[in-house]
């Protein structure tokens, strides 16, 4: 955007006064020599001599530019006349000074239109930093460099990071996440790059950031003129970032949009998703796809989801990526059903443990109508999986290995909103709890002799062998909990209802942090239910 130090900056020891309303002016005309005559209009640089200007400006007139000279050796014994909000003197000649506004307008001009008429991103960073006389870099929403001019030496840390390494690091990516309230509405912020200036212009899609333009700024007398051209680079290729593919900000809000509407249920109609699936071009292609969802620790920092977004992009090529409820969501395709879902598990391992998030990775479908209960068994699955999986250091959790978990979710969800009751003891196989008190009462092993028993298959020599004591012992102990029980642990049916009933206390246990035996005879659990049941802590 033009401004007056662009104009005037070579001539600055000429001025002897100066009234500037804005430094930053509206677009203007022309440049008109007046003689006293001349009807005054807004947009305009009126030049002449200071004893030709009307005696006030009219109202019409407070856009307008007075650019004025008076004689050598004059001095002003008052300043002008306050009507007249962007004046400037000079000493010299009023023709001269005519035709240096008009040159410098005209080369602004050609600038502009140079500009508008270059398509390429690379040539138009290369056209800003040669105008800016600084290095300057156009970055996506994932902080991935598209297009920077040339840098030397003496360029701020992120440039360089960008020249070499085609995206920012964290932290720098972190630190241009702006924070303070009302950033939604100042598109400008400078940031302190180990002692030089960077500014960070933002281009926003509506409150979504797609691109953003960083160049170096030291401090310096010159700062406006090069914020200025900054302005005019920004204005040039805000229509084309905004529809450019690799900017995907712009297509993946449109996603997030579809996926909130079909997993919170605003939208059901199968052939109104299809619609809107076939405008959005990131959408996932392939005729199969798992629900992987991603969510992250509250840092004291915000989490740059468009960075992280960069990154999985990278590890899963073939995916459609949004934001959704506080986190992540991925789309991963694959070309069968029956095939593994491949992708870098090393590589999404260090992501995860870099912004310390956890991954949950759902059932696969063809059939985009089936992703709210996809995505249920997926962040199920990292919610389920941090608490009942023995490697505590793992971030990748499958919905398969958590799946009757999930189910005793449901149930004591169930119990809760329907029965009244919060004790899910009362869900266990009859007789089951004979056995813990009788290991309470006498204490014995039987619990564990159980769980290991089923555990292998029903085996007693791989039981022994698991629990270090004899065979003859575990079969003394199996015939114990039988009498207990007062069954046979010899079919499928019991197998499975004691299996479930593990699967019960452990919940219970584990992720409740209540101890079985002392929630008997009581009807709910002294707990915060609404903490574990509620749809958002599930989702």
């Amino acid at each position: 955007m033009l401004t007056i130090d662009m104009l005037t900056w070579d001539i600055r020891d000429r001025i002897v006064f100066q009234r500037i309303q804005n430094n930053t002016l509206p677009a203007h005309q022309a440049a008109l020599l007046f003689d006293g005559k001349e009807t005054l209009r807004g947009n305009r640089f009126y030049i002449g001599h200071w004893r030709d200007l009307p005696p006030t400006a009219p109202l019409g007139c407070v856009s307008s530019v007075f650019l004025c000279v008076v004689d050598e050796g004059v001095e002003l014994n008052e300043a002008p006349d306050e009507t007249y909000r962007n004046l400037i003197l000079f000493t010299g000649s009023a023709v001269n000074l005519h035709n240096h506004i008009v040159s410098r307008l005209q080369a602004y001009n050609e600038w502009l239109e140079r500009l508008r008429g270059e398509e390429d991103l690379q040539t138009l960073a290369a056209l800003a930093a040669e105008k800016t006389g600084h290095p300057l870099a156009i970055v996506n929403s994932f902080f991935q460099c598209i297009a920077i001019s040339e840098t030397g030496d003496q360029c701020s840390e992120t440039l360089r990071e960008l020249r070499d390494d085609g995206k920012t690091n964290f932290d720098r990516a972190r630190l241009m996440l702006p924070t303070e309230k009302g950033a939604l509405n100042t598109e400008r912020f400078f940031l302190d790059d180990g002692g030089i200036r960077l500014v960070d212009q933002v281009i926003r899609q509506g409150d979504k950031t797609t691109a953003r333009i960083l160049m170096d700024c030291p401090v310096d007398e010159r700062d406006s003129i090069a914020l200025g051209y900054l302005d005019d680079l920004t204005q040039a290729i805000r229509p084309r970032i905004l529809t450019d593919q690799s900017l995907r900000e712009f297509f993946t809000d449109a996603l997030s949009m579809l996926i909130s509407d079909i997993i919170d249920q605003r939208v059901t109609d199968p052939d109104e998703i299809e619609q809107r699936r076939t405008v959005i071009p990131d959408m996932v292609k392939g005729p199969q796809y798992h629900p992987i969802a991603f969510k992250f620790e509250k840092q004291a920092q915000p989490t740059p989801y468009n960075y992280i977004m960069g990154l999985l992009k990278e590890i899963f090529p073939r995916s459609s990526i949004a934001q959704y409820n506080n986190g992540l969501l991925v789309l991963a395709a694959k070309d069968d059903y029956y095939e593994e879902l491949c992708f870098d598990r090393k590589r999404l391992m260090e992501v995860l443990e870099q912004f310390d998030g956890y991954a949950g990775v759902g059932s696969c479908t063809m059939y985009l109508t089936s992703l709210r209960p996809l995505y249920i068994q997926a962040s199920a699955a990292t919610r389920l999986g941090r608490v009942f999986c023995e490697d505590k250091n793992q971030r990748i959790f499958y919905y398969r290995d958590y799946s009757t978990y999930l189910i005793v979710d449901m149930a004591i969800e169930s119990a809760v909103r329907q029965h009244k009751f919060g004790n899910i003891t009362y869900l266990c196989q009859p007789g089951i709890m004979k056995v813990y008190h009788y290991d309470m009462s006498y204490g014995t092993d039987l619990i564990k002799t159980l769980r290991t028993y089923l555990k292998c298959g029903n085996n007693a020599s791989a039981c022994a062998q698991e629990m270090g004591v004899h065979r003859n012992t575990i079969n003394y102990r199996i015939n114990l909990i039988e009498d207990l029980l007062g069954y046979q642990i010899n079919n499928f049916k019991t197998i499975l209802q004691l299996g479930f009933s593990f699967m019960l206390l452990d919940y219970e246990e584990m992720y409740l942090g209540c101890e079985p035996v002392s929630t008997m005879g009581k009807l709910n659990m002294p707990t915060n239910w609404d903490l574990y049941i509620s749809m958002s802590d599930k989702q």
